[in-house]
């Protein structure tokens, strides 16, 4: 039997992580000339990571922290398009796959706490 509990707590643990890396990432690898890719991550991340961190560790029922973690990841994946960085190399990969990674995982922890908790209050 799947522990919905431990599984949102493991899955919003990773996003977090994931935030941390969107936030750490422009001072890792040097951002494109545009401080709006810089500004974007770093509010990103910290969003993301406050968020996904609360999720696991305090409210694992509350699932919209997870689903905004994942429009958070929304964004983190279309900025560099929408930013104008599309061109950056490392830079812009790194923002596209923490994008993914983060919608992945919070979508995949939203789900669970759904799952999980909708049972418990039924």
């Amino acid at each position: 039997m799947i522990n919905h509990k431990n599984t949102v707590t493991s899955l919003s643990g990773l996003v977090a992580l994931a935030g941390l890396w969107l936030l750490a990432s422009p001072f890792v690898i040097p951002p494109p000339a545009t401080s709006a890719a810089l500004q974007s991550n770093v509010i990103s991340g910290v969003i993301v990571t406050v968020f996904a961190a609360i999720h696991a560790w305090r409210s694992p029922s509350k699932s919209w922290l997870a689903w905004v973690s994942g429009l958070i990841g929304l964004w983190a994946l279309a900025s560099p398009w929408l930013l104008g960085f599309a061109h950056s190399g490392a830079f812009m990969w790194s923002n596209v796959i923490a994008g993914l990674v983060i919608v992945v995982l919070a979508v995949w922890s939203a789900i669970a706490s759904e799952s999980y908790f909708s049972g418990l209050t039924a």
